[in-house]
């Protein structure tokens, strides 16, 4: 299954939007990643034709499931994220495999977009939100942001209070001055 927008409408006027929304299911999801997407992925936003190309901007509302790396916890998260990819009609009119033109001198892409070319007259969506979604994922999944972890002496969860360790980390170099200040 695939996210499909045809863009035969907007082919003809610069500018023209077409908006678009899409469910997919977290199973279809091609990330491989650390986490688990759950439940119901909504995809929302808009394809704008640039006069080049197209342009689809939205966001993309998912749930992921994980283990945090500080507690061990399992968690739950939902999160919205922003999403821009532009997309290049490949011309296959000369059997060749012209996609765009060349940038002039001088231009620059936005920011984080990524451009894609495309068969035909319809732009697949699908493989743009597994992309974001892969690339948004943090190196360190953490169930919330202020996650204190487990103590290193005796394990227990520091979120849910102090275990009264001592968990100071002595300089190994100065080691044996901390049994000369002992008395």
């Amino acid at each position: 299954m695939g996210m499909f927008i045809s863009v035969t409408a907007l082919r003809e006027t610069p500018g023209q939007t077409v908006p678009f929304s899409f469910n997919v299911d977290a199973a279809e999801l091609d990330a491989a990643v650390s986490v688990t997407f759950v439940g119901e992925t909504e995809v929302r936003g808009t394809l704008q034709t640039t006069g080049e190309g197209y342009r689809a901007e939205g966001t993309i509302k998912y749930s992921k499931s994980f283990t945090c790396d500080r507690c061990l916890a399992e968690t739950t998260i939902t999160e919205t994220i922003p999403f821009s990819e532009k997309f290049f009609r490949r011309d296959g009119s000369r059997g060749d495999e012209n996609i765009r033109r060349p940038a002039e001198k001088g231009e620059t892409e936005m920011k984080g977009e990524v451009e894609t070319d495309f068969d035909g007259d319809v732009v697949d969506l699908l493989p743009t939100v597994s992309d974001t979604l892969v690339a948004i994922q943090p190196m360190q999944n953490l169930c919330r942001t202020d996650c204190r972890g487990l103590c290193s002496k005796c394990g227990h969860d520091l979120n849910l209070g102090d275990c009264g360790c001592d968990r100071r980390v002595v300089d190994p170099r100065l080691a044996a001055l901390a049994d000369f200040f002992k008395d």
